[in-house]
């Protein structure tokens, strides 16, 4: 029962960030940190002490606020904080535990969604004076319209916390007085139509369709245009075009690939299960590549991250063309193209109509190979 309460917080926060959670909880000692290999170690000894009972949980928060003093950086401390706030809302003997380490967390380094989460615990657990100090210290970070309709909608999504929501909503519109911005709330809030209920396919087209009409003129509506045509994408329907540059900086578009089967592949180096399945992609390319077979990878790595970016695709011979402009979600063609989870492939055929969605494992070969003999 013990081990739900890390990984428990692991998936919450990996939720928050959009992602699928998928890795291991026992990774290989050939790739483990020295704070991963502790962790590992605290993990079995709680599974070994039997029933949670509050002694049990005892000996966990004291194991995990150890864990913190050894290695308060470590990928994993934050994940270590948000267990013992799990531990707390379920047993009132340790919310001063919980303030500790609340307190002592920082919301401007990591992810804005870890900051969130952060939040929404010290509200589940009454911490006002503590939740007060981190929203102020998250509502800081954003300087673009762009940021700040970001976070609105996260504190919506993430931190759970409409009123906070509806105050910073309230802020940011009295301070869009131009046209272009007024439009870039109404995507934000089109955006967010899917992102509440992903299955009303027909609200969010709506609300897409909206902006388009609606803006037309403006970026913003341009890019509901683009996101409206991602929003019907099927099998013989056309791809949205785009222009953009690769790691090389030569430009790349559609048209480089006229005749041939290409793979449109969105990444990221910190996706696990986007490499998980890169050496399916890496296989089609060197199998199928000689018969006008392509790939092309869309990265949603963050500015900064260059030279991991560079590493990871050397090391797994990823040797086809890349796009990278350091957007994270946000990256152009990201956007473009509507993608809210990735791994996200789209296969191209030789007629240049979309020939398959979300091709992965050995079904990516089959569709490759079919589209080659047409």
């Amino acid at each position: 029962m013990r081990a739900f309460f890390l990984h428990g917080a692991v998936a919450l926060l990996a939720a928050a960030n959009g992602l699928a959670y998928a890795q291991s909880q026992s990774p290989s000692r050939s790739t483990m940190t020295e704070s991963s290999k502790r962790l590992t170690e605290l993990n079995k000894l709680s599974a070994a002490r039997g029933d949670e009972t509050s002694e049990t949980r005892a000996h966990r928060v004291r194991d995990l606020e150890g864990f913190l003093v050894e290695h308060p950086a470590s990928k994993e401390a934050t994940s270590v904080r948000f267990a013992i706030c799990q531990i707390a809302i379920r047993d009132a003997l340790f919310l001063d535990a919980a303030r500790r380490v609340l307190d002592g967390f920082d919301p401007m380094t990591g992810e804005e969604s870890a900051g969130l989460m952060a939040v929404r615990f010290a509200n589940q657990l009454s911490f006002e004076a503590t939740r007060d100090h981190l929203k102020a210290q998250l509502l800081s970070r954003p300087k673009s319209l762009a940021d700040k309709l970001e976070l609105c909608g996260n504190i919506k999504v993430i931190a759970k916390d409409d009123a906070w929501a509806a105050e910073f909503r309230a802020v940011i519109e009295a301070s869009a007085t131009r046209r272009t911005d007024r439009a870039e709330i109404a995507l934000a809030d089109a955006v967010m139509v899917n992102r509440l209920d992903r299955k009303n396919r027909a609200a969010y087209g709506a609300a897409l369709q909206s902006v388009a009409s609606n803006f037309e003129d403006t970026p913003a509506g341009r890019l509901a245009k683009d996101k409206l045509e991602a929003h019907g994408l099927a099998i013989g329907s056309a791809p949205i075009e785009f222009a953009a540059e690769d790691l090389a900086g030569q430009p790349v578009s559609l048209a480089d690939y006229r005749g041939k089967v290409l793979l449109i592949d969105f990444w990221a180096t910190w996706c696990v299960p986007c490499m998980k399945e890169m050496p399916h992609v890496v296989a089609a390319h060197e199998r199928f590549h000689s018969q006008g077979f392509e790939v092309l990878g869309i990265s949603l790595d963050r500015t900064g991250h260059r030279e991991k970016l560079d590493a990871v695709i050397a090391a797994n011979k990823m040797a086809w063309r890349h796009v990278f402009d350091g957007g994270h979600w946000r990256a152009k063609l990201a956007q473009q193209y509507d993608v809210a989870s990735i791994p996200f492939t789209l296969l191209i055929g030789k007629d240049g109509k979309v020939a398959g969605l979300n091709l992965h494992g050995d079904a990516l070969a089959a569709a490759v190979e079919r589209e080659l003999a047409k």
